[in-house]
Parts: C-alpha cells; structure tokens; sequence
C-alpha cells in the first residue's frame, strides 16, 4: 500500500514550532518552584537559560531544542523574565554554541520522566 501523507509540509512545521503567543507561553511555559530549583542548580545565566529552554521545549512542542536553532525572542525573553536574567545576545550565542547541549537533553528528560523511544 503506498504512503498516504495526513499533513502537509506547512502544517507538520507549525505542529512542531513552539509557542510564542502570550497564551499560549503563559500556558505552556510557566515553570514551577521545583522547575526553579532544578534550574537553579546549573552554573551561569546561559546555562540557566539554556536548560529552561531545552526543558519548555521537551513539554511543548514535545522535541528538543536543536543545536543552532533559534528559539523566538518572545519565549526567551519569557523564560529570562522568570529565571531573573537577560535574554540578550550573549546569553542567547553561549546557547547556540553550546557544549553540553546532550547533558541538558539527558537532563531536561529525566525530570519530566521522558522515555526515549526510537524508530516510531
């Protein structure tokens, strides 16, 4: 039987892009007390933001952040205004260059108890 495509290109993009929208982030995005302590616990504005980041993103969309993606400046300066720090360019460039980037992922994971399945 050949492959039947549901979604188009378009709507499979906008299933996976996060929430920008106030709603939507207010909704998706607000980070609890133990969400804080955890973030907390890392060392450096950047590592905070960028584990916040990557633990938003594993709740919604569902996927992680990639290495090199650019989150939208309304879901960073969201997450900043929470953690108390600046979602400015430095913080934002030290996340894109990231070297731990699969510690935060393994992180990120076992605090919201994610399975890692392959080949769905």
């Amino acid at each position: 039987m050949p492959h039947r495509e549901l979604l188009t290109e378009s709507q499979r993009l906008s299933l996976q892009a996060p929430a920008s929208d106030g709603r939507g982030m207010v909704r998706h995005y607000m980070l609890s007390s133990e969400d804080l302590a955890l973030i907390n616990r890392r060392r450096g504005d950047p590592n905070r933001l960028g584990f916040a980041l990557t633990l938003c993103y594993l709740r919604f969309p569902g996927r992680i952040l990639q290495q090199g993606e650019q989150p939208p400046a309304a879901l960073c300066a969201f997450v900043a205004e929470q953690l108390g720090v600046s979602s400015g360019n430095g913080n934002l460039r030290t996340l894109r260059r990231s070297k731990n980037h699969p510690a935060k992922i393994k992180r990120s994971r076992t605090r919201l108890q994610l399975v890692l399945r392959e080949n769905w």
